[in-house]
C-alpha cells in the first residue's frame, strides 16, 4: 500500500506543476488512467506484480517527461482534475 501511496503522490505533484503547448487533455488523460490503474492494482494487492512495476516505470517517466513539458499551467491542472472525476 506505501508503494500506491508513493506512487500516486509522485503523480499528483508531477500534474501541480504543469503546463502545455498542445495535447493537454491528451497528456492528462495518459497521467490519470496510469494513476488510476496503479489504485486499482494497488486495491488488489498486486503491487509485486509485473503489471503493477511496468505502470509504476512508466508513471514515473511520464511525470518526469511532462514536469518538463508543463509549467503552472491552472488548465492543464483542471483538465487533470477531470480526467481523476473519471477513474473507477
Amino acid at each position: 500500500m506505501k508503494k500506491i501511496t508513493k506512487f500516486f503522490a509522485v503523480m499528483l505533484l508531477a500534474s501541480v506543476a504543469l503546463t502545455s503547448c498542445g495535447g493537454k487533455k491528451s497528456d492528462a488523460k495518459k497521467l490519470a488512467d496510469l494513476a488510476c490503474k496503479a489504485i486499482k492494482l494497488g486495491a488488489k494487492g498486486d503491487v509485486s506484480s509485473d503489471e503493477y512495476k511496468k505502470n509504476e516505470k512508466e508513471g514515473k517517466e511520464l511525470s518526469e517527461k511532462l514536469k518538463e513539458k508543463y509549467k503552472d499551467d491552472k488548465e492543464f491542472d483542471s483538465l487533470l482534475a477531470e480526467e481523476f472525476k473519471n477513474c473507477k
